[in-house]
């Protein structure tokens, strides 16, 4: 039986790899019966706008070759749709950051490709975000304060491959700011300076970092991480502790499984939804249990 799938990537995604990904891909997927549609993308969130007007009756999945933020694009495709259709995505990791494909274990894209195959769908959870500009929705982590200037300091980086978000880490810390905020975990309200709060659906974030050690995928759940007012040398001394997940034992860091939680300052800043960059200080976040499919 043949099957459909629409594909978007991205031709200069992960340095110019998921055009090398995609074709290296397409003699398997050929020999299982499956027909590609292939769509390029060619500005920011491009595949936001193509899954949006997708005829999504035409297919059985769609099909995204790349890393974290080709996914949230694809997500908000889907979530945005006037008609709240919905079809599995499959992912064939193609980016610098591949937080998802690692908390499934699959990196190799073959092995992905493997597992698009055989068209098992697994239910996840994803987070709606509304900000004072819009509603957008992230599948993998939601970051404020450091983690957010962070992931902005490490776009300027690209150059540096997987390292940037080390290098841009070390830097942030050195120039470390503490804003004061609200933030408000499901109903519980504090108030105070807050240099670090991360949202994360999976385990890991950027490149390999096990952020969120105790997260699961389809929990309900997202696992919320807080760092009030610590000096830079405790957050130096902590980083290193995040690639394999024990820097849970620190004194000034708040770890918390939840369902909604919200944050906001008068200070200028960004937010960090799965990687992606934007212009807002503030937002409330609400989990999606088991919203979207996919074939991993």
């Amino acid at each position: 039986m043949s099957c459909r799938l629409c594909v978007v990537y991205n031709p200069k995604g992960g340095g110019g790899r998921a055009s090398d990904v995609l074709q290296n891909s397409l003699p398997y997927f050929e020999r299982h019966q499956f027909h590609l549609e292939i769509y390029e993308t060619h500005y920011p969130h491009h595949g936001a706008d193509l899954v949006r007007d997708f005829d999504l009756d035409r297919f059985e999945g769609i099909l995204v070759v790349g890393g974290d933020g080709s996914i949230h694009d694809i997500v908000n495709g889907l979530m945005s749709r006037k008609d709240n259709r919905r079809i599995p995505i499959g992912i064939l990791p193609a980016g610098t950051g591949n937080s998802f494909m690692e908390d499934v274990g699959c990196l190799d894209p073959i092995e992905a490709a493997r597992r698009i195959v055989r068209l098992e769908p697994r239910f996840v959870d994803i987070v709606e975000v509304k900000t004072r500009g819009e509603v957008r929705y992230a599948f993998n982590v939601i970051g404020w304060g450091i983690p957010a200037d962070i992931n902005r300091r490490a776009e300027t980086m690209r150059w540096l491959g997987k390292q940037r978000y080390t290098a841009a880490a070390l830097i942030e810390i050195l120039f470390m700011k503490s804003p004061h905020a609200i933030l408000r975990i499901e109903g519980e309200i504090s108030e105070g300076k807050v240099v670090f709060a991360m949202g994360c659906l999976g385990r890991f974030t950027g490149a390999g970092m096990k952020m969120a050690p105790r997260a699961v995928l389809d929990d309900g759940l997202v696992d919320l991480l807080v760092v009030r007012n610590p000096g830079k040398l405790e957050l130096l001394g902590v980083f290193p502790k995040i690639f394999t997940g024990d820097h849970l034992s620190h004194p000034k860091l708040e770890y918390r499984q939840v369902t909604e939680f919200s944050i906001s300052s008068s200070e200028p800043g960004v937010l960090n939804l799965d990687g992606e960059v934007f212009p807002d200080r503030d937002m409330e976040v609400r989990v999606l249990p088991h919203a979207i499919q996919v074939l991993v």
